[in-house]
């Protein structure tokens, strides 16, 4: 069995891996008591951990080693992937993880991956195993945080699909336009991205993040459905565990 934890600012997410299947994961605030519950009673015969969250670190260290785990450090600058960009040392480690978990789901594929976060990524990943650099675009959050707040008379507003587009309420119009604005961002953009294949139609889009879990999943996935081509909310643990093997054979 493995385990793999992502350290982020705000979430700490773990899986259990058996093979290339995925038994077991969880989502937590970067906390000891959350993740001392979280792995009460497992075990794991190697632990992989990226983190882009310095003070964590110590705490989740802590729990690992009084739990009895053994575990490394993620070194992402030791990785065969090639970072096709201007400044490889800026690409963040969640977006490097995508492009593998992206391979793992199709090897034979030229990938983008859109990740709906605070902010959300596009990152296009070439079957070779080269990240050619993608786009990022304000998150659905930012849009509402930033309406509320340099607009007086418009309000603070919960993120939901709006009954019609052609909405009849103040806070219905603002839910529409960020709405259907933010899927209309990702269509573009990856319609965009596709040209620079030579074969556009082939390039695969998945999509992952924060988002997918806040939204109603049957009705945003209906709604991504025309331009995504698959949804996985642990496509980052997934990529973490693929670089995971990628070591394993090296050693």
């Amino acid at each position: 069995m493995d385990l793999v934890l992502d350290i982020g600012n705000y979430r700490l997410k773990g899986a259990f891996f058996d093979g290339d299947q995925v038994v077991e994961s969880f989502v937590t605030p970067p906390e000891k008591v959350q993740l001392e519950k979280a792995l009460e009673g497992k075990r794991a015969d190697q632990v992989l951990i990226s983190s882009v969250n310095s003070e964590a670190e110590p705490m989740v260290r802590e729990v690992l080693a009084a739990q009895g785990f053994s575990f490394q450090m993620l070194d992402f600058s030791t990785l065969k992937v090639g970072l096709d960009v201007e400044q490889p040392e800026a690409v963040g480690h969640d977006r490097i993880a995508n492009v593998y978990g992206a391979l793992f789901h199709f090897p034979q594929n030229d990938c983008i991956v859109v990740d709906l976060g605070t902010a959300v990524t596009f990152d296009y990943a070439s079957c070779d195993g080269r990240y050619l650099g993608g786009a990022i675009y304000p998150g659905i959050d930012i849009g509402a945080k930033a309406l509320a707040e340099n607009i007086e008379k418009l309000p603070q507003v919960d993120i939901a699909k709006p009954p019609l587009a052609v909405a009849k309420t103040t806070i219905t119009h603002i839910q529409s336009g960020l709405y259907w604005g933010l899927l209309g961002a990702i269509e573009r953009i990856t319609f965009e991205m596709r040209n620079i294949s030579s074969s556009p139609s082939d390039v695969k889009v998945i999509a992952t993040g924060g988002l997918l879990s806040k939204m109603d999943p049957e009705e945003f996935a209906k709604d991504l459905s025309d331009f995504v081509d698959l949804i996985d909310t642990r496509l980052t643990l997934i990529g973490i565990h693929e670089i995971m093997k990628e070591k394993n054979k090296d050693a």
